[in-house]
């Protein structure tokens, strides 16, 4: 995957497909397959999708170099501010267990985890320790919501990207600053391109770490700076 071929990617805790729509309507991604045990879910995957479907995850045992990337969301019962607030350890959330097993298993240079805004005080530093100790590094945390993006309600999630340490080191400086350039002058003509949130704060934009020259760069513009909202349009 370090040229331009499309990402073979797995799908854990797929639901009912929202992530590899997703990938559909972005391009560039080989889904090939979404592990999901539900009966209901497992329905609306087999009539929109034609890939391989999985059962339960704690079957599940990818080799490694299997898949380039995995993505997911575990059960958030426990790492919801909607549920009973008890974190990882609730059951049903303790299945993030699974999740780190089957990166450790299929060594995949990239993982993504969803989940919801309650995630980062009830489960997010557990999860980042985890993920190192099997090699990974993780990139800051974006928490954003679908108000933010042109939806019409408030639904704010966290997406946690990680990659496998060492392999940013695989793919030429100049290709990764082009695909980043390639992607802001794309979402730069969108009409929501860091449109003036419509209530909150809820976002701070950032920089993925490790991008040359740039360090930890947070954009931001302060509440009551001169200019605030005109500089959010830039």
């Amino acid at each position: 995957m370090y040229g331009f071929s499309e990402i073979r990617t797995i799908g854990l805790f797929e639901g009912i497909g929202g992530f590899p729509y997703a990938a559909q309507q972005i391009g560039g991604f080989l889904w090939e397959g979404s592990v999901e045990n539900d009966p209901f879910a497992i329905k609306v995957l087999e009539r929109n999708f034609c890939h391989e479907l999985f059962g339960d995850i704690r079957s599940f045992h990818p080799k490694p170099g299997e898949y380039d990337f995995m993505v997911g969301g575990f059960p958030c019962t426990g790492t919801s501010s909607a549920g009973d607030k008890t974190g990882l350890d609730h059951p049903e959330s303790s299945l993030y267990k699974e999740f780190i097993r089957c990166i450790k298993e299929g060594r995949p240079s990239m993982a993504l985890l969803e989940q919801p805004e309650g995630f980062i005080y009830r489960g997010y530093d557990t999860w980042v320790e985890k993920v190192s100790k099997i090699g990974y590094e993780v990139l800051d945390p974006a928490i954003f919501g679908c108000h933010q993006i042109g939806g019409s309600y408030r639904r704010v999630r966290v997406f946690s990207l990680s990659y496998l340490a060492n392999w940013a080191w695989n793919i030429r400086q100049e290709r990764w600053q082009h695909q980043v350039r390639a992607l802001v002058e794309k979402f730069r003509a969108s009409s929501h391109w860091l449109t003036i949130e419509r209530s909150g704060d809820a976002i701070v934009t950032r920089l993925p770490t490790g991008l040359p020259g740039t360090g930890d760069v947070c954009l931001h513009a302060e509440k009551g700076q001169e200019g605030r909202r005109e500089a959010r349009k830039l």
